[in-house]
């Protein structure tokens, strides 16, 4: 895959979640996937050796689940961190995403280095049943990106995803 799309695509995630059960089974494991990581990591740079490889992708800002990867060898396969610090069953602007991005940074630097952090995934919970989940989430996520200093954090772009409900 990353052959056949190397002249459009340059970045992948190596898996979604890892270390939540809904997307790892049936326990997560920094070992494990950090093995999946390597593995991913290879062949990727095999086939497109100038694209990034993102690593981690966390259910929240989870720095026990990414230490665990870097002890065991998976700092040194991700291009880029990513987390998803959603903050449920909190609130966005009721939590400090600054202080725990800059513990993301020094575990970083305890290994080698900061890295790019990459927020792929972040606002308020959509996955209870809600009449509101439209325009009310978006603008509040937007509100509680600028309450905690998205843009203090180098932020190039913010992308909104239309929400639709099942019919």
């Amino acid at each position: 895959m990353v052959e056949r799309y190397s002249d459009r695509i340059k970045v992948w995630q190596m898996w979604n979640e890892p270390n939540g059960t809904g997307f790892w089974m049936p326990k997560p494991s920094p070992k494990e996937y950090c093995s999946l990581l390597v593995a991913g990591a290879e062949a990727a740079k095999t086939a497109d050796p100038k694209c990034w490889i993102v690593g981690c992708n966390t259910a929240h800002v989870d720095l026990p689940f990414i230490r665990g990867v870097f002890e065991e060898g998976g700092y040194e396969y991700s291009d880029i961190i990513s987390v998803h610090p959603y903050p449920y069953p909190h609130t966005p602007e009721t939590t400090d995403l600054l202080d725990d991005l800059s513990k993301l940074a020094a575990l970083c630097a305890e290994f080698g280095g900061v890295k790019p952090v990459w927020i792929t995934e972040v606002g308020y919970a959509t996955h209870r049943r809600t009449r509101r989940i439209g325009g009310v989430v978006v603008r509040r996520n937007a509100d509680a990106d600028l309450s905690v200093g998205v843009g203090k954090w180098d932020s190039a772009k913010t992308f909104l995803v239309r929400l639709s409900r099942r019919r």
